[in-house]
């Protein structure tokens, strides 16, 4: 799926399937499409909700490291250590 693709059915209700999605692609993988898809986590409420629940670390990771995909990597897995 693309990056649009995701957030078009984010917008008509396919959350839990974008979800599935994401979370099984490898996380440098995922980094890289939650990287294009920043710009729209705003747009509406209901896409906010949804990278709040689901990506906040990952798109956190992201944002601290410069959109550098590599550092955000090292970020999340440091911090998905550190809240165990």
């Amino acid at each position: 799926m693309t990056p649009e693709q995701i957030h078009n059915l984010i917008q008509v209700g396919g959350e839990e399937r974008c979800r599935l999605y994401l979370k099984k692609l490898a996380l440098p993988q995922r980094m890289e499409i939650l990287r294009q898809i920043i710009p729209w986590v705003k747009e509406t409420p209901k896409s906010l909700k949804f990278y709040h629940q689901n990506f906040a670390i990952e798109i956190g990771a992201l944002l601290k490291a410069d959109y550098d995909i590599e550092q955000a990597v090292q970020l999340y897995r440091r911090d998905k250590l550190l809240s165990r």
